[in-house]
């Protein structure tokens, strides 16, 4: 059973600022990771409006996770607060393209079977909030979010935005 918040699957250090960013370098083989430089290059921005410790992991191309997906498809991320795992849990797909209807649909389908994953690895009653992000650095616009792909994330739990801010 996998443990997405087990110390050997985060890939870099908690922070506790009152705003970060979110980015994955295109065609790179590393997980996306949390940032306070170049901003021009966040996908998301992050509000952490109590300054909170917040962990970001990285689960697109993080080696802890390749066993669990194989050749699956798999969202870039995972935020929650350090000091209380059980608190809220975002799962974050980070894109960067304009074709809205494509970009929007494929980052679900990400997010989608992540949390099926975690769902069977972790009980999500036990988290207050459970909540999924799509969020792309090109295509600002927030696209109105079609009903039927928030029911698909109501169906598993868990509250489905499309924008560039995380307010946590």
């Amino acid at each position: 059973m996998f443990d997405f918040f087990c110390e050997e699957s985060c890939s870099e250090v908690p922070v506790n600022h009152d705003k970060f960013g979110l980015t994955d370098v295109k065609d790179s083989k590393l997980p996306a990771f949390s940032t306070v430089s170049d901003k021009e290059d966040w996908y998301a921005t992050v509000i952490n409006k109590s300054k909170s410790t917040i962990q970001f992991t990285g689960i697109d191309h993080n080696e802890y996770f390749k066993d669990l997906f194989k050749s699956e498809s798999k969202c870039d991320g995972l935020l929650y607060y350090k000091d209380d795992k059980t608190k809220t849990v975002i799962f974050v797909e980070l894109k960067s393209g304009l074709n809205t209807v494509k970009w929007v649909y494929k980052a679900k389908l990400q997010l989608l079977n992540t949390i099926e994953k975690f769902i069977k690895c972790h009980n999500i009653s036990n988290f207050s909030e459970r909540k999924a992000y799509a969020s792309n650095s090109i295509d600002i616009n927030t696209p109105v979010v079609r009903q039927n792909d928030i029911e698909d994330f109501l169906e598993l739990g868990f509250d489905f935005y499309v924008k560039p801010e995380i307010v946590m």
